[in-house]
C-alpha cells in the first residue's frame, strides 16, 4: 500500500464510522416527568429544574422520565423532592406546612417528582464525574433547542440546580451578578429564578440550597408598579394567583 492508497482508504473508514458514532450515540430525553400531572391547571407553580446530564452510558437510550415517574433514586432526587416541596408550599400554599415528615418516602418522590420537569444542559449521558466546560459548550451549541424545551414546559419557576445560566444570551440576564434568585420577566410574563447547588452535592450544600430556595419564594414583584425588574418582597400566595393564573390552595 502507497501513501496514496492509504489516504483513500483511511478517510472512507473514517467517513464510515462517522456515520456509525452519530447513530450508535444515545439521546437522553428529559422534560416534563408526567405531563398529564405536570400541565394539570390545579398544578401551580409549575417547577422546571435545570441540572447537568444523565449519569449513563453514551450508547445506550437513555430517558430519565420513566425512572423519575417511579420514584427515581433516593439519594439522587431526596433534596430535588424536599425543594418542590418547600416551593409548592411557599408559592401555593402560603402559611401552610410542607406535606414532607422527616424522611422522604418513595411515595413522597413519586407524587412529587411526577409534578415537575426536568431539563438537563447535555443531552448526552455523562459519567458520575461532570465536566462542566463540556456541559456548557453542549448547551451553548444547542441554545436554541434548550429554550424551545424550555418554552413549551412554560414553567413559573425555574431552578438552576448546580449549573449557570451563562450559556443563553438572554437567560444569563435572569438572575444579576452576586444573587440566588429574582422574579423577573421572560417569555411575556413573570418567572422566578432560582440557583442551587447540585442536589447531590455535599457538606452543607443541601441547607444552603435550601435556605435559597425558602428566601426565593418570598420574592414576588408588586404588579403594575415600575418597570419588569422592580422586585419587592410582598406574600408568597400572590405570586400563584397573579403570575400562575391560579389561586392559592
Amino acid at each position: 500500500m502507497d501513501a496514496e492508497q492509504y489516504v483513500k482508504e483511511i478517510e472512507e473508514q473514517f467517513r464510515s464510522w462517522t456515520e456509525q458514532l452519530k447513530n450508535d450515540l444515545s439521546f437522553a430525553k428529559d422534560g416534563a416527568v408526567d405531563p398529564i400531572a405536570y400541565f394539570d391547571p390545579a398544578n401551580r407553580p409549575r417547577i422546571v429544574f435545570l441540572m447537568k446530564e444523565v449519569n449513563a452510558g453514551p450508547f445506550e437510550p437513555q430517558n430519565l422520565c420513566p425512572s423519575l415517574f417511579d420514584g427515581g433514586n433516593g439519594d439522587s432526587w431526596n433534596n430535588v423532592v424536599r425543594w418542590t416541596d418547600i416551593i409548592q408550599a411557599g408559592l401555593a400554599r402560603p402559611g401552610r406546612p410542607t406535606s414532607l415528615g422527616n424522611q422522604v418516602t418513595k411515595d413522597d418522590r413519586k407524587r412529587l417528582l411526577r409534578s415537575i420537569a426536568v431539563v438537563n444542559l447535555k443531552k448526552l449521558p455523562g459519567a458520575g464525574t461532570s465536566d462542566m466546560a463540556t456541559i456548557y459548550v453542549h448547551a451553548r451549541h444547542f441554545s436554541q433547542q434548550l429554550i424551545q424545551q424550555l418554552e413549551l414546559l412554560d414553567p413559573d419557576v425555574v431552578v438552576a440546580a448546580g449549573v449557570d445560566l451563562e450559556w443563553d444570551d438572554e437567560l444569563k440576564g435572569m438572575l444579576p451578578a452576586g444573587e440566588t434568585s429574582a422574579l423577573v420577566t421572560w417569555g411575556g410574563r413573570k418567572r422566578l429564578f432560582i440557583k442551587t447547588c447540585h442536589p447531590q452535592a455535599r457538606n452543607g450544600k443541601p441547607e444552603e440550597s435550601r435556605s435559597r430556595i425558602e428566601q426565593a419564594v418570598t420574592i414576588v414583584t408588586t404588579p403594575g408598579f415600575g418597570e419588569p425588574e422592580e422586585r419587592h418582597t410582598v406574600a408568597c400566595g400572590i405570586f400563584v394567583k397573579r403570575y400562575c393564573g391560579g389561586r392559592p390552595a
